[in-house]
């Protein structure tokens, strides 16, 4: 599933210089990506070869391997029972759990997720943003064999999704202290007349929230 991610994402950035740049940097740029591309995929190649050499050798454990939902006679509930799986996994159920995030960063990743994917849904500047469609398409495309796999999710599989989530994760905090960096200013204009960037109370509450999820971690 992992190069539908590379093309969705080479589609988009595609159509965002054809979109966003002259005609003349337009081609300038195309003849860079190309080669950039091309030296990526041949890179992709040389490092795959064992695996491909291998696996053409032994064709059966690559056909064999693992299942499908369909082998089942119930694959939508198998498919709904792997995606609870998944979310009990990701988010932390109790204080005891051994989940991948903590019930108060999960807060945070809910946020982020939903503002960034109607940020992306919009497309503010008539397409899609390339960055948007490289977090959103490396989730919901490497979302798709965990959850049509015939066994239960594991953690190794998991895994897979995780990058995203964590920047995901990253956007809904930094859209918190933001915000709390606003109401600042708003409540102390006096104090902010030179001054646009981020003030020391919300970078002293960023600063406290990090360490405290630290600490809550270990």
């Amino acid at each position: 599933m992992a190069p539908l991610v590379f093309l969705l994402v080479f589609y988009n950035h595609w159509r965002y210089l054809k979109i966003d740049f002259s005609l003349s940097k337009y081609e300038e740029t195309k003849t860079n990506i190309i080669k950039s591309f091309v030296l990526l995929f041949l890179t992709t190649t040389v490092v795959s070869l064992p695996v491909i050499f291998y696996l053409w050798q032994n064709p059966g454990i690559f056909l064999t391997a693992g299942g499908s939902v369909f082998d089942n006679a119930a694959p939508f509930v198998h498919i709904f029972n792997n995606f609870k799986q998944i979310v009990s996994k990701i988010f932390l159920v109790n204080f005891a759990g051994n989940n991948f995030v903590s019930w108060p960063v999960s807060i945070f990743l809910i946020i982020g997720f939903f503002k960034e994917l109607v940020h992306w849904i919009k497309r503010k500047h008539g397409h899609f943003s390339v960055a948007h469609t490289l977090i959103f398409s490396w989730f919901f495309v490497m979302l798709v064999p965990i959850l049509l796999s015939a066994d239960r999710p594991s953690e190794a599989s998991v895994h897979m999704i995780l990058p995203p989530l964590f920047i995901l994760t990253a956007r809904g905090i930094w859209w918190f202290i933001d915000k709390l960096n606003k109401w600042n200013h708003l409540v102390y204009p006096h104090q902010h007349k030179h001054y646009e960037g981020l003030d020391s109370g919300p970078l002293l509450a960023l600063i406290a929230l990090l360490v405290s999820i630290a600490v809550l971690e270990i």
